[in-house]
């Protein structure tokens, strides 16, 4: 499985949040690793770490997003919600190193990219902010 790299695309404008992403990635690169170099214990607290990132990651997510009055924090937060839910109940069954993997390549393959695009509408939003208060 190849690495996930973070394209520029996905930056959103926001220094924190940005970051955050970047760290996201990072810790499912490691997985990555970690399950070419069949390690499950090893995955398994990645998996753990990953989760715990995301949820903090949403919730300061929001906090910004409502500091930027940007109007759709209800409908992020609803897609956030499923996307945790999603990656809790995609490790429920795994027991060995290659359901581990298949969780892993999920994430890399649908998760992963639907998690960025979640906050594209928001980048959008910083967009028009920052050029509105170009024009002023």
């Amino acid at each position: 499985m190849n690495k996930f790299e973070l394209s520029p695309a996905f930056y959103i404008g926001h220094e924190n949040i940005d970051r955050d992403h970047k760290e996201l990635v990072v810790i499912l690169n490691a997985m990555i690793d970690a399950c070419q170099n069949k390690d499950i214990s090893v995955c398994k607290k990645l998996w753990a770490e990953f989760y715990k990132k995301m949820q903090k990651h949403f919730e300061y997510e929001e906090q910004i997003q409502t500091e930027f009055r940007f109007e759709k924090v209800s409908e992020h937060r609803a897609r956030s919600t499923e996307i945790l839910h999603n990656i809790k109940k995609l490790s429920e069954n795994a027991v060995d190193i290659d359901d581990w993997c298949k969780c892993i390549e999920e994430v890399f393959h649908n998760l992963m990219p639907f998690i960025l695009r979640n906050d594209l509408p928001f980048a959008e939003h910083l967009h028009a902010i920052k050029h509105a208060r170009r024009d002023d």
